[in-house]
């Protein structure tokens, strides 16, 4: 008797085995790679006009250095190298056109868009940064250029 009290004694305290020490350290490290990823829509549509503005240049590269008709899905490809500003969002789609750059931020429902595109009003250039989520856009910032003029003036945000 009393060694089947010692034997379960020694069984319920033993120490967890090395596979349970090593699937905890597995799912650790899961949890924190995770962390620091692409911002999520709320937080990106609270970001400041400087912020805006350094993606919005970033987005300026990006037309200046791939062709239209660009896409990629899913990931990028390895040979793709984007400005940081668009790095940071960790971008799951991109596309180029002539005058538009858009990229999707994330999987699933919280995922989202970003475009860069112009329109067009007569004298006035004026270049938008929309939002798209959930079917809704929202411009979050705004540029404007006098035609025929390099370079853009007046940055502001919308609200």
């Amino acid at each position: 008797m009393r060694r089947e009290a010692r034997r379960a004694y020694v069984i319920m305290n033993k120490q967890p085995s090395r596979w349970v020490f090593i699937a905890h350290i597995a799912v650790t490290v899961l949890l924190l790679s995770s962390c620091g990823r692409a911002p999520s829509y709320l937080s990106f549509i609270a970001k400041d006009p400087k912020y805006y503005q350094k993606l919005t240049e970033a987005c300026d590269e990006v037309l200046k250095k791939y062709p239209a008709g660009f896409k990629a899905r899913n990931r990028l490809p390895a040979n793709i190298s984007l400005p940081s500003a668009l790095q940071d969002l960790h971008p799951t789609a991109f596309s180029v056109s002539t005058n538009r750059v858009f990229f999707g931020v994330g999987i699933g429902r919280g995922a989202y868009g970003v475009s860069w595109q112009p329109l067009n009003s007569g004298r006035y250039e004026v270049w938008e940064l929309r939002t798209h989520a959930e079917g809704i856009e929202k411009i979050v910032y705004t540029r404007v250029r006098v035609n025929g003029q390099k370079g853009f003036t007046s940055p502001n945000q919308n609200q």
